[in-house]
């Protein structure tokens, strides 16, 4: 796989750098991944999960085109926005975190890398989370989009 060179992406962090690649997919585009164990997408996890909206627009703010990034690999990899509509769903100011993570760049309708293709609003579906699924339908989410 290319190492990607772009500036915004080695802005991540010197020891992320190797661990983000480039995949051409099936859907014409190509998706960036980043290694779960890096800091940088440990401490974006972290604030999605702990709802920490500051914190997430410093670090989105901080590294461009993060928003649009994918944890994980080309075996299996979630987008951002994934991992805000995770079980058990229900994050402390989840809407205002989708929000945040939409207008830097996420896509509502990406689907989780990997043998299953779900898209976050399947994921706020299956934890019963209205709140998440009313910020995602209110941005665009397609509610006929067909995942396994």
């Amino acid at each position: 796989m290319p190492r990607t060179s772009s500036p915004a992406i080695q802005t991540l962090s010197p020891l992320t750098v190797p661990h983000i690649s480039c995949w051409s997919a099936a859907m014409k585009s190509d998706i960036k991944f980043l290694d779960p164990k890096a800091p940088v997408a440990i401490k974006v996890q972290a604030a999605i999960k702990q709802g920490d909206p500051d914190t997430l627009q410093e670090l989105l703010d901080g590294q461009p085109g993060l928003a649009t990034i994918r944890i994980g690999d080309a075996t299996e990899a979630r987008s951002l926005l994934h991992i805000a509509t995770d079980w058990p769903g229900h994050i402390p100011n989840g809407p205002k975190i989708i929000k945040i993570l939409v207008d830097a760049g996420g896509d509502v309708n990406a689907t989780f890398v990997g043998k299953h293709t779900e898209t976050p609003l399947h994921w706020a579906a299956s934890n019963d989370d209205v709140l998440a699924l009313d910020v995602l339908l209110d941005l665009g989410a397609n509610i006929e989009a067909e995942g396994e």
